[in-house]
């Protein structure tokens, strides 16, 4: 995970077959002892589900990143808030 200028917050290797909502939940521990002025996280659509049940009981909102359908691949999101 980073900050909005691109610098590592908590940063976790695992192997390809681990589902990227449940270690981000591990991600969400490491966050809690170094961002204590973090508020939002924007994620993926892999990160619905309990990851936003576990931010949410730190405080912090996930915003999920909308692309057209008809793109594939990585498409850099807009800023918001």
């Amino acid at each position: 995970m980073f900050d909005n200028l691109g610098l590592p917050l908590a940063i976790s290797v695992t192997a390809a077959n681990i589902y990227d909502g449940n270690e981000g939940k591990n991600l969400l521990e490491q966050l809690k002892t170094v961002s204590t002025r973090m508020e939002l996280i924007r994620a993926d659509d892999t990160y619905k589900g309990s990851f936003v049940d576990k931010a949410k009981a730190y405080g912090w909102v996930v915003e999920f990143g909308q692309k057209p359908e008809s793109q594939k691949g990585f498409v850099p999101q807009k800023k918001g808030r």
